[in-house]
């Protein structure tokens, strides 16, 4: 594995500031075509272990012990979502023959505001008409403020944009679904009540998008995965995913 992080375009919208956002090869040098494009957000290396333990660094291990060519893309903007993936497409000069992908979640749970409008800005870059917007009951933060959660209401002029860039640019498409969270659970981060409908809307939303490209979900519910804060997944988690994972794209 090989870091190429500095050598690839994004276009709009904030560049994430995480330890996550790593982009790495199978090849020393950049190349003009590879077999796998992993594009992810924070939930393929964000871990409370090692990185060698997280599911895609097994992934990737795994393809370079089969000599499979692949570029792996770790939460590039701190709001890593479908736009960011089209985006990332339309301005690299690099051709792929298939995509795992396990955005989704990014796109639908509650956001504020400025975070609402980072997304827009990314899906400017090819989508002209504005969404709804949808506005949740107010969310009393940690610090005792109430604050207002919002939602982009993703209709299907833009659910049909998406899935022709990426039927376009993919010979097979692999969509992973978001584990259901149950809100009696408590984590050191309070999530709002809207934080877990939205989940199940993410996943409306990866079937949507499936179903217009043809593409494959991999539906991970019946793994019982935990996560440690409700979002990312535990070192178990990673080591059932990632083996899962390899069994079903190879």
């Amino acid at each position: 594995m090989f870091n190429v992080t500095d050598c690839l375009n994004f276009g709009d919208g904030e560049s994430s500031t995480s330890e996550n956002n790593i982009c790495f090869s199978s090849s020393k040098e950049l190349l003009c075509e590879y077999e796998w494009l992993i594009f992810l957000d924070s939930r393929g290396l964000e871990r409370n272990g090692s990185i060698e333990k997280t599911w895609l660094f097994k992934l990737c291990a795994s393809f370079d012990e089969r000599n499979i060519s692949y570029l792996a893309v770790s939460r590039p903007k701190n709001i890593t979502v479908f736009a960011t993936l089209v985006n990332f497409m339309n301005l690299n000069d690099i051709h792929f023959t298939r995509l795992l992908t396990n955005l989704g979640f990014v796109d639908c749970t509650p956001k504020k505001k400025v975070f609402i409008k980072d997304i827009e800005k990314q899906i400017k870059e090819f989508f002209s008409h504005n969404l709804s917007v949808c506005t949740f009951p107010q969310y009393l933060n940690s610090d005792g403020g109430l604050i207002n959660l919002y939602s982009l209401q993703y209709n299907d002029d833009y659910l049909n944009s998406v899935a022709k860039y990426l039927s376009f640019s993919f010979a097979e498409r692999y969509f992973i679904t978001t584990p259901l969270t149950e809100p009696s659970l408590a984590f050191k981060r309070q999530r709002p009540d809207c934080f877990y409908k939205q989940l199940g809307i993410t996943n409306n939303l990866i079937r949507a998008i499936s179903t217009l490209s043809s593409t494959k979900v991999i539906d991970v519910a019946a793994l019982s995965l935990t996560t440690f804060d409700g979002v990312h997944f535990t070192d178990s988690d990673h080591e059932q995913l990632g083996n899962n994972i390899i069994k079903w794209v190879l």
